[in-house]
């Protein structure tokens, strides 16, 4: 008896409640029936107190809104108890919530010309599936807690909150998104940090426009990219900032026409690891180096069939796209615009390097090397736009000389860039006693006359 008894709670528990509710307020003697249906504050006290492990709540046509001041909130005791909002046809919220411990799944919703409002997740899960933003003021806070975004659709909107992006998600959470879709967006998108696992797939950002800081921003977060386009982002920052020893693999990454700040479209920092195959990046512009790409010196970076077409830096289509050293296999540019290095660099991997000591380049290029320094010439640091002559008495001997070397005792240069010194022959030495005797005899001529005619003024 204990054991049925046992058996027919678990059968209880177990069941899919179902709620219809509909915009407004209903009598308290509503039963949450399609004769007699709820209001969401019903719908939420009722999960509350009755704790079934899963209910649905079936939303009918209407707009669902509450006082700004207003918070649905529920926190889950039953593990995985679970909550099911399903649009039965243009159901659109505008309302702030607080879960805790809780499975959430919004289906089908719609979130338009909303008050500023937040939708925050402790632990537990939420997901969007088939969710419209629509001229919304939203900010979705995940703490410790797993969020999936399936078949979102954002346009015209902006964060809930000041200074926080659309989605917060951090401390030991996971984030997957599917079929997404972000266009005229104002301000960040993401701030993901101490993320276990990151997927995006098939997610595209168009027009969207950040005044404060990077779109997307990774921090120390363990991601897989594929199939993401941003396009005609305008952007302070960068449109995808990786930072913090975040790891990211990415694949069909196209990153093209954003601008709007100092930014690179993509950087990578702080010893992050990355690797991008299948990429584009084109027509970016940026104010500082490196328009497509920025990596700092503790961050790798690896680009697995890469094209580079007209990304600009400050209006210059030829500087270099990439800033930073990383690994490029089968790399490419745009004929159109193919970077040059200046004067003092040259061109490796789409980057420019400074030409080592001993050589020199002296125009703007393209060149992948850099030439040697002439017989008699030296460069004695990195990044040289000219070789320097030695100096008479010194020599350089051969090319790529980065000092002089001083002439021995019995050798001379009488000129300057010369590749070697000429040892002094006997008719040399003959010669120089000669013009040293010449110089030396009068001057103690002039010196001794002049003597004599003082001595006789004194006497």
């Amino acid at each position: 008896l204990l054991l049925l008894l046992l058996q027919l709670g678990v059968s209880l528990a177990s069941a899919q409640v179902v709620y219809h509710v509909v915009a407004g307020n209903t009598s308290a003697s509503a039963d949450g029936s399609a004769a007699n249906p709820f209001s969401l504050a019903q719908l939420f006290s009722a999960v509350q107190s009755q704790q079934n492990l899963a209910t649905v709540g079936l939303l009918a046509d209407g707009l669902y809104q509450a006082d700004p001041a207003t918070l649905y909130h529920l926190a889950c005791s039953v593990p995985k108890q679970s909550l099911s909002l399903q649009s039965t046809g243009a159901a659109t919220l505008d309302v702030s919530f607080s879960f805790r411990n809780c499975h959430i799944t919004f289906t089908s919703l719609q979130v338009s010309n909303a008050h500023d409002q937040v939708w925050t997740l402790l632990a537990g899960k939420l997901t969007l599936e088939s969710v419209v933003l629509d001229n919304a003021r939203t900010s979705v806070l995940a703490h410790s807690a797993d969020l999936a975004l399936l078949n979102l659709r954002a346009e015209r909107s902006r964060p809930g909150v000041a200074h926080l992006p659309l989605l917060l998600i951090d401390s030991h959470s996971t984030m997957e998104v599917v079929n997404a879709s972000l266009s005229q967006f104002s301000g960040p998108v993401l701030l993901a940090s101490n993320v276990e696992s990151f997927t995006w797939q098939n997610v595209v950002l168009w027009n969207n426009t950040c005044t404060e800081g990077s779109l997307i921003t990774l921090v120390n977060v363990n991601a897989t990219l594929n199939n993401l386009d941003a396009t005609q982002n305008v952007v302070q920052g960068s449109v995808l900032s990786i930072r913090d020893s975040s790891s990211v693999q990415g694949d069909r990454i196209h990153i093209s026409h954003n601008s709007g700040g100092d930014g690179p479209a993509v950087a990578v920092l702080s010893a992050s690891s990355v690797v991008l195959r299948n990429c584009v990046f084109g027509g970016n512009e940026a104010a500082g180096v490196g328009p497509a790409l920025n990596v700092d010196g503790t961050a790798l970076l690896q680009l697995e069939q890469a094209r580079f077409e007209c990304n600009s830096e400050q209006g210059n289509e030829l500087a270099p796209p990439v800033s930073g050293a990383f690994v490029c296999v089968d790399c490419t540019e745009s004929a159109n615009c193919t970077s040059l290095c200046p004067a003092g660099a040259f061109k490796a991997q789409l980057q420019c390097l400074p030409c080592a000591m001993g050589s020199y380049s002296a125009l703007l290029s393209a060149a992948a090397t850099c030439s040697l320094c002439p017989s008699g010439h030296y460069a004695a640091s990195e990044g040289q736009s000219a070789c320097v002559p030695c100096s008479a008495g010194e020599s350089a001997v051969g090319t790529g000389a980065t000092f002089c070397s001083q002439c021995a005792n019995a050798f001379i240069t009488s000129n300057t860039g010369a590749d070697s010194c000429a040892k002094l022959t006997e008719f040399a030495w003959v010669v120089i006693a000669v013009a040293a005797t010449l110089i030396v005899v009068p001057a103690c001529g002039i010196v001794l006359q002049v003597y004599l005619a003082e001595r006789r003024k004194t006497d």
